[in-house]
Formats: structure tokens, C-alpha cells, sequence
């Protein structure tokens, strides 16, 4: 793949991952189906959904990997002169180009002639990339299915707080707000202590770990665990409800610990808590988009919300000068003035979101619904994030 599609004296490449199904093809009449992976490394792309509607279309399923993410980095150094690279319009062009490639490999292998008709796919953050895609490319794709799409950067995103309130409900609710109280007011009491029984060495300002909390809440409301972190918050409030004072952290820490023993759901979110596990890569990449062209920084919704008032706008620009150097920020007002933002002006782009999604303030609601721009709200029980993409939906 061409590394930057806008200098043509810029002859530099790089190895760009991709998958293909091809069990159900029809090559004569079979549309092809290009699921966009975005940011993180690449599986394959949603297996069965894809799979499954490939078998009743004949069609042919080929994945992507985007750019900077898993196999498919042009740098083992991810500088922010190697990361200028990693942009959403390189992005769209990656695809572009892929498409004029993988069709000749197609004619090529099953010895025909004329082009397939493309249909774009993904979700979140790939979703936008499908729908933007088709924005920019009506000619090479017939349409976008983008689910849970965020179209729509905004720098200070505090629908996500406020949708999760919503989402957990009011018992499970207090009891969250309840929690990030007890955190605030244990890290002034003696935050070298409860930051250290985590991991001293990654969590050394208050606010970060008050991030790590605020991280875990989206996590467990966002993938719909909300009975299982009601017991972990639940033991973690009742603990330092009776030891706060008396600064006696590892007994209650090891109550959240001890309660991921029980259950592997809660286990994956105490996991995540503690070591907050990602690739290095995708944690660096990812956060540079955000900090360039994103934005959709998680802050408070306010005093209601679920997150501490600390986790502001400036706490995360603060992160963006730290991570990649003074002046660097969003300009979420270029990407929606290049996409169009929550009045994207495509066609043929099928727009999903879960009632329950805490993202789907950023993406296009059955409100704007139109014939050439259809929206579809999923209404069911723990409809959240790119749900219609999960089986048995």
C-alpha cells in the first residue's frame, strides 16, 4: 500500500494485512462485501455475521486491516512524524486503492471480466470510515452499512456519561456515582496507597486513576454487564463505606479482586480495571487519531453524571500535549466540515445504532431518517454498541 496517496513522489510502501472469504462466491453475479476492521488489529471482521450474509448472497467477504493497527504499521516507531501518516482521508484512500487491486486479483483467479458491485461495512469508528467512504466514493461502492457509525466528532462528548446513567438504570446508577465519591475522596485521604496496591509505576496522578475508574463504569455499562459490576461496585462501595477512614485499601481492593474470582464477566472488567490491557500500539495509534481528528473525549456530563468532574476536556488536551507535543489537538471541525458530520449529505448509507449505545449520540439517529439515508434504532434488551453485528440479534 502506498504510504501517502496525496505526495506522488512519495514512492514508500507497506504491507497491508487482508482477509477473504470466499466459500459462497458467485463470481459471475456475487457482490463483494469490504469490511473495514478500524482501530485495532484484525481478526477477520465480524466471521459469522459476514459469513452468514455472504451465504445468502453469493458474495464474497475481504477485510481490510486499517493502517497503523495490528500487522498492517508502515513504522515499528510510532513518532508523530511517522504518525502524520495515519489519517482518515489516507484511510479512505488505503481502501480505495484496494478495491481497483483486489478486483483485478478476482478477474485474475476465477478468469472473468468487469467489476463486482462493493458494499462497505463496519462498525464505530469503521462504521464512519464505511459511511464516510461511500460519501467520498459513489462510484466504486453501491452503498455502506455502518453500524454505530461516528460520524459526528465533537471535542467535549459528554452524551457518553450521560447515556450510560440512562443505560445502568437509577439503583445501578447511584450506586457507580456512589463509587467515584468514595475514589475521589480516598485519593485525597491517601492516594499513594490505593494507586500503589494497583500498579504504582502506571497510575501516578489522581486523575488518571480516576480515568481508570471512569473506564471501568463505560466498559461495563457499554458491553452490557450491568448485573455483574453492580456486585463488584457494590462490594468495593461497602467496603469503603467501613474502611475509607482508616485507609485500609488492600483489604478493600482485594474485595473487588476476590469478587472477579466468581465470574468471568466480572472478571474481564477487574482485568481491564487493574492492568487496563491493550496492545501498546493500538493504545498510542488510536489515541493520536483521537487527539488529531476524533476528538469524542469522554468527559463528565456534570454532577448527575457517572464520571468524576475531573475527567474535563482539559484533562484529556493535557494528554494529547503530553503523548504528542504542544499544539496538538482535535480539529473535529475540519473532519465535519471534509464528512459532513451529523449532517453527512451520502446516499445508500444504512445508519444502526442500539437505543442502549452510549455512542450513538455521534452517529445518525432515526430522527434524520431519510429514503437515500435510512436509520434504523434497535429497541431490545441490551442493545449497545455495533449490536446488530452480534449473532442472535
Amino acid at each position: 500500500q502506498k504510504l501517502d496517496h496525496f505526495t506522488p513522489e512519495d514512492t514508500r510502501t507497506f504491507p497491508q494485512k487482508y482477509f477473504e472469504l470466499l466459500d459462497y462466491f458467485e463470481p459471475q453475479r456475487g457482490p463483494m462485501f469490504l469490511v473495514m476492521c478500524g482501530e485495532t488489529s484484525c481478526p477477520g471482521g465480524y466471521a459469522q455475521l459476514t459469513s452468514d450474509v455472504a451465504k445468502e448472497f453469493g458474495a464474497a467477504v475481504v477485510t481490510l486491516e486499517h493502517r497503523f493497527y495490528g500487522e498492517s504499521s508502515p513504522f515499528h516507531n510510532l513518532t508523530v512524524d511517522n504518525l502524520k501518516y495515519l489519517t482518515i482521508q489516507q484511510s479512505l484512500l488505503d481502501h480505495a486503492e484496494f478495491i481497483a487491486f483486489y478486483q483485478k486479483v478476482i478477474n485474475a483467479k476465477f478468469q472473468k471480466d468487469g467489476d463486482n458491485p462493493w458494499l462497505v461495512i463496519g462498525g464505530s469508528y469503521a462504521g464512519a470510515l464505511s459511511a464516510w467512504f461511500r460519501l467520498k466514493f459513489p462510484h466504486l461502492v453501491i452503498g455502506s452499512w455502518a453500524s454505530s457509525a461516528v460520524v459526528h466528532p465533537i471535542l467535549s462528548y459528554s452524551a457518553y456519561d450521560r447515556q450510560m446513567g440512562i443505560t445502568a438504570g437509577p439503583e445501578c446508577k447511584r450506586v457507580l456515582q456512589n463509587v467515584t465519591s468514595i475514589v475521589e475522596k480516598a485519593l485525597l485521604e491517601n492516594g499513594t496507597a490505593i494507586k500503589s496496591f494497583f500498579d504504582p509505576n502506571a497510575v501516578k496522578v489522581n486523575v488518571d486513576f480516576l480515568a481508570y475508574v471512569a473506564e471501568i463504569i463505560a466498559v461495563a455499562v457499554r458491553k452490557q454487564l450491568q448485573r455483574h459490576v453492580f456486585v463488584l461496585f457494590s462490594d468495593l462501595f461497602r467496603f469503603a463505606t467501613i474502611q475509607a477512614q482508616s485507609g485500609r485499601f488492600n483489604q478493600l481492593c482485594t474485595s473487588v479482586l476476590n469478587a472477579s474470582a466468581t465470574n468471568n464477566a466480572t472478571k474481564l472488567l477487574v482485568t481491564k480495571f487493574v492492568f487496563h490491557v491493550q496492545s501498546p500500539n493500538y493504545q498510542w495509534a488510536w489515541k493520536y487519531q483521537v487527539c488529531t481528528e476524533m476528538g469524542l473525549f469522554r468527559v463528565s456530563s456534570g454532577p448527575d453524571g457517572l464520571f468524576s468532574l475531573q475527567i474535563n476536556t482539559q484533562y484529556y488536551l493535557d494528554q494529547c500535549s503530553q503523548m504528542f507535543g504542544q499544539g496538538i489537538q482535535p480539529d473535529v471541525a475540519t473532519t465535519n466540515l471534509l464528512f459532513g458530520g451529523a449532517k453527512i449529505a451520502g446516499s445508500k448509507i444504512m445508519f444502526l445504532n442500539g437505543l442502549e449505545d452510549p455512542w450513538r449520540h455521534a452517529s445518525i439517529q432515526n430522527i434524520t431518517s431519510s429514503s437515500s439515508e435510512p436509520s434504523f434504532m434497535l429497541d431490545c434488551h441490551s442493545c449497545s454498541h455495533v449490536q446488530d453485528f452480534k449473532t442472535g440479534c
